[in-house]
């Protein structure tokens, strides 16, 4: 018996998770919202903490309003709609929402939070819309924390972040066409997932899970991580309309695998400059250059493939 799959009495036991209801969020009658809303140009970056007890199901979207959306929202403002179900009234009035503003940084803090454990005997369900306005095309920061959702993703194709940042404790992450000078997305139980078009530095992790992404650079100096400690990684680079270069410097490596470095276009792009051992390659796609994708997995798959 290896280290891969050691005995139970050396496995690390994990605290058991407080057991709630399985909860369908249609046969949740009860609903309430709360909707905030602020200027971008007065609050350059927001952050959004959202914790404590809830019932399996949450989904938050990050986008981009529709054009039909902003006829009435004729200042361009950030919309937050966050949305509660639930099996009954009364979970509804122990949800607390608070804004922090700072306006010598230009940043506004909200935080949603529920410790009451009513919860873990009846269902509450949450749904969180983050909507950009639809003509906005750049924005400083937006950092979102959250205990655990089913899914967080967006589709935020017509917005350029200087820093986004997103942390989850369970669940799995998707976003499509997410461009940023800095990305950080991660979970600690959960998947990592989405294409990415990062202009400075990308790190996509997970602790317990998987991280499969796609990544299209936008400049020639792109620094990428992408980590999965106990679960496979699977790294696409490839190149957009935008892209300058898919030309890279990489290191693979996989604690207990082979990692694995392909082009099926074009194979002989690839130069392996280190290969000391088994677990590890260092090298190149087509020439050496100014940027980096490191991949790293300790058990499952360490997959970089350029395309």
């Amino acid at each position: 018996m290896g280290i891969a799959n050691p005995p139970d009495y050396l496995k690390i036991k994990q605290p058991p998770r407080a057991h709630v209801p399985e909860c369908d969020p249609s046969k949740l009658h009860h609903e309430k919202t709360k909707i905030l809303a602020f200027s971008p140009s007065q609050f350059k970056t927001t952050n959004i903490k959202l914790d404590g007890l809830f019932s399996e199901g949450g989904r938050i979207n990050i986008r981009t309003a529709s054009a039909i959306e902003d006829i009435g929202n004729v200042q361009g403002n950030v919309k937050i709609n966050f949305t509660l179900l639930a099996q009954n009234e009364d979970v509804l009035t122990h949800i607390s929402v608070s804004e922090i503003d700072n306006d010598a940084k230009g940043s506004k803090s909200i935080h949603i939070n529920n410790h009451h454990p009513s919860v873990l005997k009846s269902c509450l369900v949450y749904q969180l819309d983050i909507v950009l306005p639809s003509k906005m095309n750049a924005y400083d920061g937006l950092h979102l924390i959250v205990n655990h959702a089913n899914r967080i993703e967006g589709d935020l194709k017509n917005v350029v972040f200087k820093d986004f940042s997103v942390g989850l404790g369970r669940g799995a992450i998707k976003f499509k066409d997410l461009k940023a000078e800095n990305i950080k997305v991660g979970t600690l139980n959960g998947i990592v997932l989405g294409n990415y078009l990062p202009i400075k530095t990308l790190g996509a992790a997970s602790v317990h899970g998987a991280t499969r992404i796609e990544i299209a650079p936008q400049s020639k100096y792109v620094k990428s991580t992408v980590v999965s400690l106990n679960g496979p990684v699977k790294t696409i680079y490839t190149k957009d309309s935008e892209s300058l270069s898919k030309n890279s410097n990489f290191i693979a490596h996989c604690w207990l695998c082979e990692p694995n470095v392909i082009s099926a276009k074009n194979p002989k792009g690839i130069h392996i400059t280190s290969s000391r051992r088994e677990s590890i390659k260092v090298g190149y796609y087509k020439e050496i250059c100014s940027a980096h994708v490191n991949i790293h997995s300790r058990t499952g798959e360490s997959k970089l493939i350029y395309v």
